[in-house]
């Protein structure tokens, strides 16, 4: 009698719980195991991915297949499922993770799932990176301040790629030539294939110097997958220092009767060695031969920087009364190197009889300008310790002056007719690059003291603030302060513009007054300019100014002490005059006031044309063309900065 039938567990898994490939691979496989024997065939469908991670590329696709198992003793128990795999070169990818699981496409088979019933795919990203210098060597010039370099990567990345960047010197020293950057760590984000950076290149201002050389390296990389192609780049630094050589003052007064004159010329930077240069004599209504000795002359300037260097030139002392007479001294360069000659000669005045000394005394003119006097200038005036150099200027109808020029911001004011002696201010226009290096154009305008950028009007109630540009009117205090990203990256530059009616006075004549609406313009920040910063106002901030007691006789010293002060811009002849201190200023202010006004020699009178020693140059020198014109001749806006 045969054994009766016998009813075989028929069971389905996964061969493992989980599986790992690499994107590299081509493809994957995971298996299906049966057991038991079954009578009849059934299916499996097996479905699972693709991954939803965030931070990936998927690789693996989704897997959705039907399987069969066959009936019968001798039918495979074991069914492999292939699928492709992609590598999609975006390397530092997270492991990509997702499950694959087993249904019975037929329930009443009786088939049961057992464990592991679902597995787990992972794809490895074994795409590497490198990360290398964009090119192997970069040249700049020493005047640039700044060098840059790039970083590159060959392929995106799902991770933020970070380098550290050291340096190595050259012939050219660190902080000497360059700033260091040890340690500094430059990074590229996921979707850049570059980022890159700038380090500070130190001008030493020394001339001839060549060519100077430092390194920047990629060390190693900490961080996995990470390789490195060129790890090393040249920094150049070409020296463009140029040698200016000029004279130390445009005019030399010279008694006769001392039989010689020194005339003196200077070098502005240092130098590798000694430069010299020619001094030589032309006549003027001094004749060379009986008044003075000309000829030509040469002068050597050591290395130091700020090198003077001085020729000796005989004067004739022929007992003759001639009033004054002059002759002109010039300078010449070497003919080598990087040298030049700044163009202002020096004139000897022969002064045949001294007289008295006429120094001014003009107090009332046009609007008063007024710049703070550094405290160390003030050490040969007992007992005053703030005081401001107080000068006047006249411009023209209807015209346009600048007062501040810099490297990022210039200021122009524009004057109207007040009668036939003043001119005032009316309208301040301020150009200024912002933080994204766009130009903004901001006019203040004494009708309605209204404010204005880019031609949209600012309300004190809606005050504008984009970029480091900070406009905000006042409309109780009939203000504007105006905040401006300045060139030298320290601090804003702060300006006040006042809309004000004033009543000024004579302060030698108590009973004359004048009474005007007009604009005042106020630096408030003046430190955050340059030391080079230019205009009727701006040359003054942050420079040497010296002062000491003028000792000689003034026709009208009932006025009071007299005081010499020399104002040594870096950009221009030191200009030396005299100057009165007061106690007030022109707008009856009780504060001290060195006074200097147009002329310094001859009448003292209002001039309509001035030609004043206090400013650089002529007052028409700083007329510009129009209300946010920055060209003009000592302009030092860069136009360059505007995007």
């Amino acid at each position: 009698m045969p054994d009766p039938p016998t009813c075989e567990r028929i069971t389905v898994r996964f061969a493992l719980p989980s599986y790992t490939f690499t994107e590299s691979g081509v493809q994957g496989s995971i298996d299906v195991i049966r057991t038991g024997v079954p009578s009849s065939p059934f299916s499996i469908r097996v479905t699972g991915g693709p991954s939803t991670q965030p931070n990936i590329e998927q690789s693996a696709p989704v897997i959705n297949e039907l399987i069969t198992f066959l009936a019968g003793p001798g039918a495979p128990d074991t069914i492999t499922i292939t699928f492709p795999l992609t590598d999609d070169d975006v390397a530092l990818e997270e492991i990509e993770r997702f499950f694959v699981g087993l249904m019975v496409e037929n329930p009443d088979s009786g088939v049961i799932i057992t464990q592991p019933e679902r597995t787990q795919i992972n794809v490895l990203d074994d795409d590497g990176v490198t990360v290398e210098f964009g090119s192997p060597e970069a040249s700049f010039n020493e005047s640039d301040g700044v060098y840059r370099m790039c970083i590159v990567k060959d392929r995106e990345t799902a991770q933020r790629v970070t380098v550290q960047i050291t340096d190595t010197p050259g012939t050219a020293d660190r902080n000497q030539d360059y700033s260091p950057v040890p340690l500094r760590l430059v990074s590229i984000e996921p979707d850049n294939l570059r980022t890159c950076f700038t380090g500070l290149i130190i001008d030493d201002l020394i001339g001839g110097e060549g060519v100077e050389f430092f390194n920047l390296n990629i060390p190693s990389p900490t961080q996995p997958g990470v390789n490195v192609g060129l790890d090393i780049t040249t920094i150049n630094i070409i020296d463009d220092d140029v040698v200016t050589v000029v004279m130390v003052r445009p005019t030399q007064p010279v008694p006769e009767v001392s039989g010689e004159a020194t005339v003196c010329a200077r070098k502005d930077i240092a130098t590798a060695g000694p430069v010299d240069a020619i001094i030589t004599t032309s006549p003027g209504k001094a004749a060379d031969g009986s008044d003075y000795v000309g000829g030509s002359y040469t002068v050597t300037f050591g290395p130091e920087p700020n090198a003077i260097a001085c020729a000796t030139i005989g004067i004739v002392v022929d007992g003759v009364f001639e009033d004054i007479e002059n002759f002109d001294t010039n300078l010449l360069p070497p003919g080598t190197g990087n040298v030049v000659v700044g163009p202002q000669d020096t004139t000897i005045v022969l002064i045949d009889d001294l007289g008295d000394d006429v120094v001014n005394d003009t107090l009332i003119g046009d609007p008063l300008l007024t710049v703070p006097l550094p405290e160390n200038s003030l050490v040969a005036v007992p007992g005053v310790r703030e005081a401001s150099l107080c000068y006047e200027v006249h411009g023209k109808d209807d015209a346009w002056f600048n007062v501040l020029s810099d490297g990022c911001v210039s200021v122009n004011a524009h004057y109207f007719r007040f009668d036939d002696n003043f001119n005032f201010v009316d309208k301040i226009a301020i150009r200024a690059v912002d933080e994204r290096g766009n130009c903004k154009n901001i006019l203040i305008d004494l009708n309605g003291c209204s404010t204005s950028i880019d031609g949209t009007v600012v309300q004190a109630t809606a005050p504008y603030c984009t970029d480091g540009v900070f406009v905000r009117p006042s409309r109780q205090a009939n203000r504007v302060r105006v905040s401006v990203p300045n060139c030298n990256e320290t601090s804003n530059l702060v300006m006040w513009t006042i809309c004000q009616r004033n009543t000024l006075m004579d302060p030698f004549d108590m009973m004359r007054t004048y009474t005007v609406d007009m604009l005042k313009f106020v630096i408030a920040r003046g430190s955050s300019l340059g030391a080079s910063s230019h205009g009727i106002i701006g040359q003054f901030w942050n420079i040497p100014i010296s002062l000491s007691i003028y000792s000689g006789e003034a026709a009208d010293a009932e006025y009071g002490q007299r005081y010499m002060i020399q104002v040594n811009h870096p950009d221009s002849e030191p200009r030396i005059f005299t100057g009165l201190l007061a106690d007030y200023s022109w707008e009856r202010d009780r504060s001290s006031c060195f006074y200097v006004g147009n002329r310094q020699a001859g009448t003292i009178m209002e001039v309509q044309d001035p030609n004043d020693p206090v400013i650089e140059g002529s007052y028409s020198d700083y007329e510009t063309a129009s209300d946010f014109s920055t060209d003009f001749k000592f302009s030092h806006f860069d136009e360059g900065r505007c995007l």
